[in-house]
Parts: structure tokens; C-alpha cells; sequence
């Protein structure tokens, strides 16, 4: 619980610089929207006082009489205004029209807007005076309780529009940058992250390396004097019980002589030394150190020669080995590749026993970290250590019908 706590801590500053950058993306596009939500209402409210204003002249031009004809003069005279069309109707009946209709089809109730394609229709009821005097008109003339019909477009609509699809352009824009420049950064943070982890793991592998040779120079010299003392005490002594005891000292000698080689192999320097060497020889050398009889070779894809450092690589391949026959119940067999792919020498290692968890797939790396009972916990350490040297990776995945698949990763 305490890891988890330590990572979300560790990733809540990169996380929050992208949460800043989504609520500030956020509130730009919904300013730049509102902003043209209430263009789209100005519009409207302009359009509507145009309407109303050329209805009202175009009535009192009406009301001074004439002939349906002068519509089409009225149209002329107001085009700079918007006007692009009026109609007169009768009870639903056109009587008179000038112009181009845009909006046929539509038939708005009066005083009210219909729009499309930036063209506006509106419709005025008709109005009706008092009675004339005989042998005159009324106040309106000919058109006397005529319903009238016009369409235009609203002078600086389009201005009003553009700035709004401007507005909406630059935010979309600055949103678009904003996530860019967060993703950046958090990307960033996420790298400098993983650096600091690597140079963590550094240090704490260059502190045990330097344990690990003290302790195993301690120890080897008064090891290899003890390992000797009980050779010899175990070919003096009778067969029987004490013959047993000794023999058990010898081979807890042999396992501590084991212990501080694996030492002092982790511990070495981390200079390598890359000549050129067939891959699939280094392969089979170490399959008969391992135990070949174990264990299944495909070396048919592996390049002639490649730049390695043959024995700390067959180290490699004999600590991945053991521990891969370690975990396959017989008579089923390791399977070990090595292959070309781009640029990299690959190394596989395929086994059958129960697989890694995905939780211990970078700690069972760790010195001293093993599931053996008789391990050292070294092996997997070294291993890795030796690859990284070779400027690779060495990392563990589930096989798809079961076990585990070690996967070493060499670039030329």
C-alpha cells in the first residue's frame, strides 16, 4: 500500500500539468463557444431591428400608391440596405413579388424570422386604417390590409460571424498547443522519472558490487582453506555416520565457494570486451554446460558473427539456462534462440514451469532476489548487468501456452 501511495505522489505533479492544461483547453473552447452563441443572438437581434426597419419603409412607400410594378423599384432602392426580395400576399395568396425568393418553401408566421443560408425572411401582417372617404384611399393605398413578405441579409452579419469562427479557430488552436506543450512536459517529467530511478537502481547496484568484493575477498581465502581441511577429513574418515556429517560440510563449503564466485562475478568491473564471435556457438556452449540433453536449439536465423563479449555472454546464456531447466519438470525440454532482428542479436530462453508474475517481472532482476532454495539470488543480477553492459535490455514475458520467455536484446 505504502509503494502505491510512494508512485501515485511520485506522478501526481505530472499528472496535474496535464489536468491544468485540460481545464484551461476546457474553459477556452467553452469561452470561444459562448462567444459565438451570443454572436449567433446579436446577429439575430440585429437582423430582426433590419427587418422591422425596412417593413416599415417599405409600408410607408406602399402607403403613397402606385402600381404592383414599383416593387420592383422599391427592391432597387433598398438593396444596399440587405433587401433581396419582397412579396405581397392576400389572405395566403401572392399578389406581388420582386426579386429572388431564397426561402420559398418557408412561410413564418408575422413578426417572426426564419434564416437560411445567411438570408432572412420576414413577414408583417397586414395594417389597416380607417375607413376611407369616398372616392379616396386609405392610408395605405392599393395595398390596403396586404400582408408583406421580404427577405434580406443582415448588413455586418458576416463580419460578426467571422470573428466568432476566428475566436473559435484561435481557441481550438491554443487548446490544441496547450495539450501539446502539457503531453511535452509530462512526457518529460515521465523520463526524468524513469532517470532518476535508473540512477537510483545505479547506485544501489555500485554499493552491493562493492559489498559484494569485500565480503567475498573476506571470505574466499579462509573458504578455500575450510573447503580443502574437509576434503581431506572426508577421505580419512570411516564410511559410516561421520563420514555422512563431513560430507555435509564439504558441500556447504562448495555452495559458499559458489556463493562468493557469484559475488565477485557481480561485483566486477564493467568493462567488456566486444570482438567478433558466432552467436550460435556461444549458444551451444553453454547448453552443454547447462545440460544438453535439457534442452532444444533453434540457431538456423543466428547471424555468422557478431560483436560480443564472449564469455560474460555465455555467462548470461548458462544462468538463463539453469534457471530455466531449475523450473521445467522433466522430460519437457528448454527451448533456446538466437536470431538477427533489424539491427539486434536476440536471445531467447524459453521455459515450462509456472511463469513470472507480472508484479515480479523487474524485482526477480534485483540482487538477491530468488525463488530457489539454494539460490543466491545473484544469477538473474548478473545476467542483466552483463546485457546492459552490451548496451541491451534483458526482460521476461509470458509464453502463450504457459512459462516463461527470457528475452535478451543485443544491439550491433
Amino acid at each position: 500500500m505504502a509503494k502505491v501511495v510512494k508512485q501515485l505522489a511520485a506522478a501526481a505533479p505530472r499528472w496535474g500539468v496535464l489536468l491544468l492544461a485540460l481545464l484551461f483547453g476546457s474553459a477556452l473552447m467553452g469561452l470561444a463557444l459562448r462567444a459565438r452563441q451570443d454572436a449567433a443572438a446579436v446577429e439575430r437581434v440585429m437582423a430582426r431591428a433590419q427587418g422591422e426597419a425596412l417593413v416599415h419603409r417599405l409600408r410607408r412607400e406602399l402607403g403613397r400608391g402606385g402600381a404592383a410594378a414599383s416593387l420592383d423599384e422599391m427592391l432597387e432602392a433598398y438593396q444596399e440596405l440587405g433587401l433581396r426580395y419582397l412579396a405581397l400576399y392576400r389572405q395566403g395568396d401572392r399578389q406581388a413579388e420582386a426579386g429572388v425568393a431564397g426561402l420559398p418553401d418557408v412561410q413564418p408566421r408575422p413578426g417572426e424570422l426564419a434564416v437560411r443560408d445567411q438570408r432572412y425572411r420576414f413577414a408583417m401582417g397586414p395594417r389597416h386604417g380607417r375607413p376611407p372617404l369616398p372616392g379616396r384611399r386609405g392610408p395605405f393605398g392599393l395595398y390596403e390590409g396586404l400582408e408583406l413578405v421580404i427577405e434580406f441579409e443582415a448588413l455586418g452579419s458576416s463580419e460578426l460571424r467571422r470573428r466568432a469562427v476566428v475566436g473559435l479557430w484561435v481557441s481550438a488552436g491554443a487548446t490544441v498547443l496547450l495539450m501539446a506543450a502539457a503531453a511535452f512536459l509530462w512526457r518529460l517529467g515521465r523520463r526524468g522519472q524513469q532517470m532518476e530511478a535508473e540512477l537510483t537502481r545505479q547506485r544501489h547496484l555500485a554499493t552491493l558490487g562493492e559489498m559484494s568484493a569485500v565480503l567475498a575477498h573476506e571470505i574466499r581465502n579462509p573458504l578455500a582453506s575450510l573447503k580443502g581441511h574437509a576434503q581431506l577429513l572426508a577421505e580419512e574418515v570411516p564410511e559410516g555416520r561421520s563420514r555422512g556429517r563431513v560430507g555435509r560440510v564439504v558441500d556447504e563449503a562448495v555452495r559458499l565457494e559458489r556463493l562468493t564466485n557469484d559475488l565477485l562475478a557481480f561485483a566486477r568491473s564493467g568493462a567488456i570486451e566486444r570482438k567478433p564471435v558466432a552467436p550460435a556457438d556461444l549458444v551451444i556452449a553453454a547448453a552443454e554446460v547447462a545440460g544438453r540433453d535439457r534442452v532444444v536449439l533453434s540457431l538456423d536465423a543466428a547471424p555468422t558473427l557478431f560483436a560480443l563479449d564472449p564469455a560474460r555472454m555465455q555467462q548470461v546464456l548458462i544462468n538463463l539456462i539453469d534457471n530455466a531447466i531449475d523450473v521445467t519438470p522433466a522430460p519437457a525440454r528448454v527451448e533456446v534462440a538466437a536470431f538477427q532482428q533489424g539491427h539486434e542479436l536476440v536471445f531467447t530462453v524459453r521455459d515450462r514451469g509456472p511463469g513470472v508474475p507480472l508484479q515480479d517481472r523487474e524485482s526477480i532482476f534485483e540482487a538477491f532476489v530468488t525463488r530457489k532454495i539454494k539460490g543466491t539470488g545473484l544469477g538473474l543480477a548478473i545476467a542483466r548487468r552483463i546485457v546492459e553492459l552490451h548496451g541491451g535490455r534483458l526482460r521476461v514475458d509470458h509464453a502463450p501456452d504457459g512459462g516463461a520467455v527470457f528475452r535478451a536484446e543485443i544491439p550491433g
